[in-house]
């Protein structure tokens, strides 16, 4: 059975108002993953016929696999951890790496803890180690990368630093470069096509750099209370997953953030059209994989609808009461200067959320209040002549 997660919902009287949040994040949907196993790394692999292919690897649980987008799973390591058989199921699946093969299929790398590394041709239930060089077998992330040109490396993050194989395993060799730390790392594009790279940094945080990995800059924006376990990325779109506070993603690079929830997140992976999640302990499930339509990661700003709208309307932000995120949706008939400002009670400006031309249509705004404290905000929306203000509440 597929059941949908829901935020914890309460009902509280501002100013005569009643509301919930329980709406927001109700879209990530349970699969029918290994509930009784602690999902730590998740991969995606594409097969010559255009197949999607999901693997979970689980803590001393075994390697699985599924071909619909976790509704069904099949244990894919030689063990089963009920039947006493040791297989994977003693070993701790800490990173897998999936990259396609000659005869169509999908070749996957399996790191575990201090156990090294393990290959399997075709993701079959025959595994072997492909140790060699590596001087130490505490693996915590494999990273594929291709230049292009035919030519794959495979990235190992181990205790002893970062190293690199450049036939799939057979020899490995040390490697200092900053662009595989084993912490977690990520490489997005901007809307202009340049590389963007993100990893993790000390205490949760996320870095970024703009020049190959030269230089790192801390971003900016996530709550503080999210403490950041996971990267993923897709197109311009930068995920992170956290340690209670669910998924928070970015289509600014960084610069802007949205999401939330009560997931447990242990790892993140982008395949198809969804965005799918190994979660840790939610609502007393040992562990499970969750999934999210990428459609579902929403624009900091989008047209809502080709129709134009018959009037000028400015709707309540959802959710409210909010923290830290919520969104600002409005219409407008005709095309205008639109300008989209939050005020404190004092009317001090606190932010600037939208200042240009716009089109006719039906709008929407991410609204990021991270750096306010708890209390009643006014967001005003104006275009020529006509304004509208209404109230929103950031509670913490």
């Amino acid at each position: 059975m597929k059941n949908i997660i829901r935020s914890s919902g309460f009902i509280l009287v501002v100013f005569s108002l009643f509301t919930t949040t329980d709406r927001l994040y109700a879209q990530w949907i349970q699969t029918n993953g290994p509930h009784t196993e602690l999902t730590y790394t998740l991969a995606v692999g594409v097969s010559d016929a255009g197949d999607t292919v999901l693997f979970a690897g689980t803590y001393v649980g075994g390697v699985f696999l599924s071909m619909d987008y976790g509704d069904s799973w099949k244990e894919i390591d030689g063990g089963n951890l009920s039947m006493g058989d040791t297989g994977f199921t003693q070993k701790d699946i800490r990173a897998l790496a999936a990259l396609p093969n000659s005869t169509g299929g999908i070749d996957l790398f399996a790191g575990t803890e201090g156990h090294g590394i393990f290959f399997s041709a075709n993701a079959d239930t025959i595994w072997i180690p492909i140790n060699n060089g590596l001087t130490n077998r505490f693996v915590y992330v494999l990273v594929v990368s291709s230049d292009g040109k035919g030519d794959t490396n495979l990235y190992a993050g181990t205790g002893d630093g970062v190293f690199l194989s450049t036939n799939k395993g057979a020899n490995w060799v040390p490697t200092n470069t900053e662009l595989r730390g084993y912490d977690g790392y990520v490489i997005g594009r901007t809307e202009t096509g340049d590389s963007i790279h993100f990893k993790l940094g000390g205490g949760g945080s996320v870095l970024r750099s703009t020049d190959n990995g030269n230089q790192w800059n801390q971003v900016i924006g996530l709550p503080l209370y999210a403490w950041v376990t996971c990267l993923a990325v897709h197109d311009t779109i930068v995920y992170v997953g956290t340690a209670g506070n669910g998924v928070y993603y970015s289509h600014h690079n960084g610069d802007g953030w949205f999401g939330g929830g009560g997931l447990s997140v242990k790892t993140l992976a982008v395949g198809g059209s969804f965005l799918f999640a190994g979660v840790g302990s939610p609502f007393s499930i040992t562990g499970s994989v969750w999934r999210r339509p990428l459609s579902e990661m929403l624009t900091g700003i989008k047209d809502m609808s080709e129709q134009n709208p018959a009037t000028f309307t400015l709707e309540q932000n959802y959710p409210n009461p909010f923290n830290p995120n919520t969104l600002i949706k409005f219409r407008i008939p005709h095309s205008t200067f639109v300008s989209l400002k939050v005020f404190d009670l004092l009317g001090r400006e606190v932010a600037t959320l939208l200042n240009e031309d716009k089109t006719p249509g039906s709008y929407e705004k991410a609204f990021d209040g991270s750096g306010l404290t708890s209390g009643v905000y006014l967001y005003r929306l104006q275009t020529g002549t006509l304004t509208q203000t209404k109230k929103l509440l950031m509670l913490r």
